[in-house]
């Protein structure tokens, strides 16, 4: 198998193949979840459920844990 230079450049995936001008062009795709817990504490955490009517609403229904 040959040895494949790999260059990226803004979102494209240039391949040359033992320098000769062939070029295969690649458009690379970004993955949907970048992990942040931050974002995800703000979003779906216990601050967030007391700001919004999930916390009351679990309390009137009788639920041993208002969180998990």
């Amino acid at each position: 198998m040959n040895h494949v230079n790999k260059f990226m450049l803004t979102n494209k995936l240039f391949y040359y193949y033992n320098n000769v001008d062939f070029s295969l062009e690649v458009e690379l795709m970004k993955r949907t979840y970048q992990p942040n817990n931050r974002k995800r504490a703000k979003k779906h955490g216990f601050f967030a459920r007391i700001k919004s009517k999930v916390l009351n609403s679990r309390r009137k229904k009788g639920r041993k844990e208002l969180v998990k």
